[in-house]
Parts: C-alpha cells; structure tokens; sequence
C-alpha cells in the first residue's frame, strides 16, 4: 500500500466512509480549521492545507474533500514524522518555485532545536538520506542550499536572554551583507543559522 496521504481520487474524494468523516470533522471544527486558514497559525498549519496538485494557498478557496483529507492524515502523524514529510514534499516542489522552501526555514527556526533534531532523525528513518544530503542536491542556486543546509543543521538557543552588544554586532553586520548583497558570507549564513530571530 502506497503512502496514506496520497489522494489517487483527484479533486474529489469517492470513498464514501471518507467523505462522512470528513464531513463530520469539517462540521465539527469548522471554527478551528477556519482560524487556521485565515492566518490564526503557523505557516506551517497552512502548508498542511494548501493544494498538493497546484501549490496555491487553500484561504480564497472552498476546500476539497481530498484537502481536509491530506490535512487530517498529516495531523495524525508524530509532529517530528508530519514535518519530515513536508520537508520532503517542499523539497519535492522547489524546482517549480523556491517558495516552497519557506516550510522548511519556518521548520527549522520557529520551532525547538529538540524538534528540529526529532525532524532530522524521522526524515532520515523515513527517507534513508539526510534532510541536509537532499537539501543540497534538490536546491539551487548552491548559496541558497549552503544557507538552508546551515539553518536545517543547526542547534539554535532558544533561551530569551540576550547580550544586546552582540545582538547589535550581529544585526549591522547582516544590514551591511544586504545592503552590499554578500548574503553568502560565512559569517552571515553562521549568524542566520545560530539565532533566533
């Protein structure tokens, strides 16, 4: 059997046990699927319910039947193993537009350095390859998968105590990189890979 968030039905789903409990959990949490589509969430939570087919965001859209069913069967995952996944499928869709890279950057900085090591290990027990081994043949130009590759792989502090003398060393220096675009610097990709933002 083939990956249970694959949807081979197209638009529509006609599995008819399907379509009742995809009703009854759309009538039921209309309220927290609406908050989650009107931006009430991470970016994440919405790349869950956009379209595998078409990539467009799912909020000036009616959703399918096939969509609430991929979004259900992704919540029922582990957190670690549902990220993993979407970083494949973003991966996946990055030759079409770089756009889709963003779930990966969100991924790996909005969420605990402990999830983003969980995340690792599940793509590489799901997928037998590192998440930075397909960074770096999936995404191009190589400056961008040398920064993506260094944010994925990082272990980032996550306390709120912060020195604001190196805060300020940092941020002029990231200001002078755009200002002069040099964003492949070592030093930036080492800033933008170590801290919080």
């Amino acid at each position: 059997m083939g990956d249970p968030s694959d949807s081979s039905s197209g638009e529509e789903d006609g599995d008819v046990a399907w379509r009742a409990a995809i009703d009854s959990v759309a009538t039921t949490t209309s309220t927290y699927v609406s908050s989650i589509i009107n931006g009430s969430s991470d970016m994440a939570a919405k790349q869950r319910l956009t379209s595998a087919d078409d990539g467009n965001d799912c909020r000036n859209q009616k959703l399918k039947h096939y969509q609430i069913k991929k979004a259900i069967i992704l919540w029922t995952y582990d957190p670690c193993e549902r990220d993993a996944k979407l970083a494949r499928e973003a991966l996946e869709n990055s030759k079409k537009s770089v756009e889709h890279l963003k779930m990966i950057v969100e991924m790996s900085c909005a969420s605990s350095p402990d999830h983003s090591v969980g995340v690792r290990q599940a793509y590489t027990s799901l997928l037998h390859c590192s998440l930075e081994e397909d960074i770096a043949s999936n995404v191009s130009p190589s400056s961008l998968a040398k920064l993506l590759v260094a944010v994925v792989s990082s272990f980032r502090y996550d306390r709120d105590e912060v020195d604001s003398a190196i805060a300020n060393l940092e941020a002029s220096r990231l200001h002078e990189a755009i200002k002069i675009k040099q964003l492949d610097d070592d030093h930036v990709n080492w800033i933008l890979s170590t801290r919080n933002f």
